[in-house]
C-alpha cells in the first residue's frame, strides 16, 4: 500500500506558476503526538498517509503529485487516499482508521467535516501518530501544524477583484455559492467573500450550499429568484463550472461570475469578453510537497510553525493565458486536464 515515486523536476517557469503554497487558518495550534523513532534516519522509511477530499480534479491530482514527489526525494512512502465525493466524510473516517491500523507515522488530512473527523483524528493522536491538517483546518488539539491557503484573506482579495467588475452598478447584489456546510475551508472563504463585498458596498443576497453535481441547477434557481442579480461568487471551482453553464444557458451573461481554486479548465474560460471574470488560484503541488516536508520534520522531532503561509494568485483576463499555459504543462505530466 505504501508507495514511492521517482518524479522528475519541473522547470523554473512551472515552479514559478505554482507559488509556494502553505497556509494555516486562524485557530491552528501547534502540538505533537508520539515520539520520533531512535532508528538511524538513513535506515527509516517514514510512512505518511494522506487523506484528501478527492482524487478526481486537477487540484487534488497536483497535490498528490507534489506529496509523492517530495516523499520520493526524502525516503518517505506516501499513501494518498480520498473518497469518491468531496462530501463523503464517512469514507475519510474509514481511511483514517485504516492508516491507524497500518501504523502510519504521520497522517496529513483535509477534513470534509471537522466535527465528524475529530474522533478519528483523536484516535490517531492517541496511537502516537502525528497529524497535520492540509488545505482545511482541524480543531484537533494535538495536531502538529496547518498547511494550506489563508482562505479568508484569499477569498476576500478575490471578492474585491470581482467588485471592480461591478463598478458603476447601482444596487449591486451577489449570491455566494459555497461548498459543504461544516467544512472550515468553505466557512473561511464565505466569510472573506462576504466581508470583501460588503466593503465595496455590494449586498450579499444569500449563501447557497452546493455540490459539483448540483451547482448548475442550484444557480438556475438563483437566477430565477433574483432577476436583478449582479454577481455569483463561489468558494470552489468545482462549483464554478456548473454556475458557468447555468448562466450561459440562461442567457443572463450580465451576471458576473468569480471562482476560487485556479482550476485550469476554469482559467481557460476567462477572457475580456467573458462573464467569468476570474478565479483565485492556489498552488496545490507545492502544498503537497510542503505538507510532506513538514511531516518528515515533525516525525524527526523538529519544531515546525503552527501556521505555514504562502501566496495566492488572482487570475483574470490580464494573466489567464500565461497561467493556463503553465497549468497545462504540469497537468500534461498527469495525463492532461480531466
Amino acid at each position: 500500500m505504501w508507495k514511492q515515486m521517482n518524479i522528475g523536476r519541473y522547470g523554473k517557469r512551472a515552479a514559478a506558476f505554482l507559488l509556494l503554497f502553505s497556509v494555516g487558518l486562524s485557530g491552528c495550534t501547534a502540538g505533537s503526538a508520539g515520539t520520533a523513532s531512535s532508528q538511524p534516519e538513513e535506515e527509516q522509511e517514514i510512512k505518511i498517509g494522506f487523506v484528501a477530499k478527492s482524487k478526481t480534479n486537477d487540484f487534488w491530482r497536483l497535490l498528490e503529485k507534489g506529496a509523492e514527489d517530495e516523499g520520493a526525494a526524502k525516503n518517505a512512502a506516501v499513501t494518498f487516499l480520498a473518497p469518491g465525493s468531496d462530501a463523503d466524510a464517512q469514507t475519510q473516517i474509514k481511511e483514517i482508521q485504516k492508516l491507524i491500523d497500518e501504523k502510519a507515522d504521520v497522517i496529513c488530512v483535509s477534513p470534509i467535516s471537522d466535527e465528524m473527523l475529530l474522533p478519528a483524528l483523536q484516535d490517531a493522536a492517541e496511537a502516537g501518530i502525528h497529524v497535520i491538517a492540509v488545505d482545511t483546518d482541524s480543531s484537533l488539539e494535538e495536531k502538529a501544524a496547518c498547511v494550506g491557503t489563508d482562505n479568508y484573506a484569499a477569498a476576500k482579495a478575490g471578492a474585491l477583484r470581482a467588485a471592480e467588475a461591478l463598478a458603476g452598478t447601482e444596487n449591486a447584489g451577489a449570491v455566494i455559492l459555497r461548498g459543504y456546510l461544516g467544512d472550515t475551508t468553505h466557512d473561511a472563504r464565505e466569510s472573506g467573500i462576504s466581508d470583501g463585498l460588503s466593503e465595496r458596498g455590494i449586498r450579499v443576497e444569500k449563501s447557497v450550499e452546493s455540490k459539483a453535481d448540483t451547482a448548475k441547477s442550484d444557480v438556475a434557481s438563483v437566477l430565477a429568484e433574483y432577476p436583478d442579480l449582479s454577481l455569483i461568487i463561489t468558494t470552489s471551482d468545482d462549483l464554478t463550472k456548473g454556475a458557468y453553464d447555468a448562466i450561459a444557458e440562461s442567457g443572463r451573461t450580465d451576471v458576473k461570475l468569480y471562482g476560487f481554486d485556479g482550476r485550469a479548465d476554469i482559467a481557460a474560460l476567462i477572457s475580456a469578453d467573458s462573464f467569468l471574470i476570474g478565479t483565485t488560484a492556489q498552488s496545490p503541488r507545492e502544498m503537497g510537497k510542503l505538507a510532506v516536508d513538514n511531516a518528515i520534520r515533525v516525525f524527526h522531532g523538529e519544531k515546525v510553525p503552527q501556521n505555514i503561509y504562502s501566496p495566492y494568485e488572482i487570475v483574470d483576463a490580464d494573466n489567464a493565458s500565461g497561467y493556463l499555459e503553465e497549468a497545462q504543462k504540469l497537468l500534461n505530466q498527469l495525463g492532461g486536464i480531466p
